[in-house]
This record gives C-alpha cells, sequence and structure tokens, in this order.
C-alpha cells in the first residue's frame, strides 16, 4: 500500500501549491477586448468607473486573424490621480500593418514578430490604440495581445498591492498572475511555484507513480509464476514414473496412487554371503582367433564339499572336466 501512499501525497502537493498561490492572487478573470470587434472610433472605456475593472486585455481579433483595411481604436481613461499602464504578451503584425499607442504628445507605433520587454506608461490619465491595416487579404498572424491596468500612487488602499517600483499601488488581484503589472515584475516575486512548475511536478509523480505500479505487478506475476512452477515440480516429484501411466494420470485418477508394488522380497539383513572367483581361469579349448571359449552354463557342471569346516566350496566344470571357478560360502549363507 505504499505506493498508493506515494502517489496520492505526490498529487496533493501540487493540488496544495496551486490552492496556495491561488491564495495568494492566481490569475485574475481578465476583462478581454478586441480592438476589431467592433470596429469604429467610438470605443472609449473608463477603468475603475460605470462597471469596467481597472485591469484587462485587449487583442486584434477573436479568431487569430485580423481584417484588413481597417483603421480601429480604442480609447482608455482614468479618473483623476490614476493612469495607465500598458505591456505586450506577444505581437505578430505585418510590416505593411501597424498598432499606434498614443498618450498625451507622444505615439508609439508598434509592428513585426519582436515583442517589446518594456511597458508604456500614460501621463494624463488616457491612452488611445489605433489599429492599421492595409493588406488586402485576411492575416492570421494573431495581431497582438496586450495587458493594461490603472494605478496610482500614495497611499494603498486595503485591496491594493504597492510596488517595489516609485511606490505603484495597483489592484491586489494582479498579484502573482504571472503577468508583470508594476513594470519591474515586484508583483510577481515570492509566489511559489508557477502553474507550470505545479504541472511538471503532477506529470512526474504520475509517471513516477505508474512505473511503480507496474513494477509491483511484473513482481506479483513472477512471484506467481515460479510458485505454480514450484508446485508442478513438487508433484511430479511426489510419484515415480511408471510404465504406462503418466503425471497427468495421478492427477486425475486414471492410473494407480502411491509408490509401485514390488514382489521381491529381500533377504534378511543379518545374512551376509561371501564369493570368491579365481582370477586366472586356464582353458583349454581356444576358438579359431586363439582366444578362451568359456562354457555355456548347461554344459556345467558342479560339486560341492565341505571347506575347513567353515563352509561349503563349490567347484564348476566345463565338458572337459576342468574346474575354472570355485565358490566359497560360509555358513550363515544358507544352503545352495
Amino acid at each position: 500500500m505504499h505506493f498508493v501512499y506515494f502517489f496520492f501525497s505526490c498529487l496533493g502537493v501540487p493540488a496544495l501549491l496551486f490552492l496556495l498561490e491561488s491564495a495568494n492572487g492566481g490569475s485574475p478573470a481578465y476583462d478581454r477586448k478586441y480592438i476589431q470587434e467592433p470596429c469604429d472610433n467610438s470605443r472609449h472605456f473608463t477603468l475603475g468607473a460605470n462597471g469596467y475593472p481597472r485591469y484587462g486585455i485587449i487583442e486584434a481579433d477573436n479568431d487569430g486573424c485580423y481584417n484588413p483595411n481597417s483603421d480601429c481604436r480604442i480609447r482608455l481613461s482614468v479618473s483623476s490621480g490614476y493612469q495607465i499602464t500598458v505591456r505586450f504578451d506577444w505581437i505578430a503584425i505585418e510590416i505593411s500593418d501597424m498598432l499606434l499607442i498614443k498618450e498625451a504628445n507622444r505615439t508609439h507605433p508598434f509592428q513585426g514578430y519582436i515583442t517589446p520587454a518594456y511597458s508604456i506608461y500614460s501621463t494624463q490619465g488616457w491612452m488611445t490604440l489605433q489599429f492599421l491595416t492595409s493588406t488586402d487579404v485576411y492575416n492570421c498572424l494573431g495581431g497582438f495581445r496586450l495587458y493594461y491596468n490603472s494605478y496610482h500612487y500614495g497611499e494603498c488602499f486595503d485591496n491594493e498591492f504597492r510596488c517595489s517600483l516609485e511606490g505603484r499601488c495597483i489592484p491586489s488581484e494582479l498579484r502573482c498572475d504571472r503577468v508583470d503589472n508594476c513594470g519591474d515584475w515586484s508583483d510577481e516575486w515570492n509566489c511559489g511555484l508557477s502553474t507550470g512548475a505545479i504541472i511538471a511536478i503532477s506529470v512526474s509523480c504520475a509517471v513516477v507513480g505508474i512505473a511503480l505500479i507496474a513494477a509491483i505487478f511484473y513482481g506479483l506475476y513472477r512471484k506467481s509464476h515460479r510458485r505454480s512452477a514450484d508446485d508442478d515440480h513438487r508433484r511430479s516429484s511426489s510419484y515415480p514414473h511408471q510404465t504406462g501411466h503418466t503425471h497427468s494420470d495421478h492427477l486425475t485418477g486414471a492410473g494407480p496412487i502411491g509408490p509401485p508394488k514390488y514382489t521381491d522380497v529381500p533377504p534378511p539383513y543379518g545374512l551376509t554371503t561371501t564369493t570368491t572367483i579365481n582370477s586366472n581361469p586356464v582353458y583349454e579349448d581356444l576358438d579359431h582367433n586363439g582366444g578362451v571359449i568359456p562354457p555355456t552354463y548347461h554344459q556345467s557342471t558342479f560339486t560341492t564339499a565341505p571347506y575347513n569346516g567353515q563352509g561349503h566350496s563349490v567347484a564348476l566344470y566345463d565338458n572337459n572336466d576342468h574346474a575354472y571357478t570355485t565358490l566359497v560360502h560360509s555358513n550363515n549363507a544358507g544352503h545352495m
């Protein structure tokens, strides 16, 4: 059960970190606007007033392709004492098209594919975005995406976060949202693990957990297979193989069960027999190759006689009356 504890603990750690990160801020619900939907020059939003939030996202179009031959504008403004800052998430605008950001007496043009690494700040409490396209075809590079929010100086309210750079006060829900809302990334400091890191940890834990489960099941399979082989070996060694019967006969009841029956009665253990055989018998009968032809059993005769009072001697004779074997039996061997 250890792998179960490990698996759920491993999944629980990223979940806890995600909850802690969400408590520190997380990703807020940005108000999203598209500069080409609708495309006109009368769209004006006052941040933090009339039901509009103090922060949001502006993109070229909602389907990833922006319209040709257009001149679209959005004007952002704030209440007295506040200012506006914008920063790009990414940009992909054809060289024949252009995004203009105007504030006070300055205009910032943007085009191409290099995302600016800096933020733009208003100086008079308003900012206008103008998107000009001159191509005759739809462009599906995406256009751009940028974040905006309002800020102010002085005393921060309870629902605000003070940036390290010049002490700007921004909405506290922008803290730890992985966006540089302060301009110096101070709103992203001490935020713990990012969502990407949490996902990486979760995936790693899942892979390790699956590997552990697979290893455990493989070990159980090997153990079961080895136990089955050992049982087969023990069953086969318990019953000697007999002619006409197989191991399966014992299992199915087709053959006799138990050890085989022997009809020969072994001699008493107290009896001993000593046999002596002459090592150099002499034969006169030779075959044509010069070899000795031993007598056959039906051609042999034998006689017995007392042997030194300790038993009997047995002499075997061939047809030529030559003795070639002498057997000596002790009295304990019994009679021939």
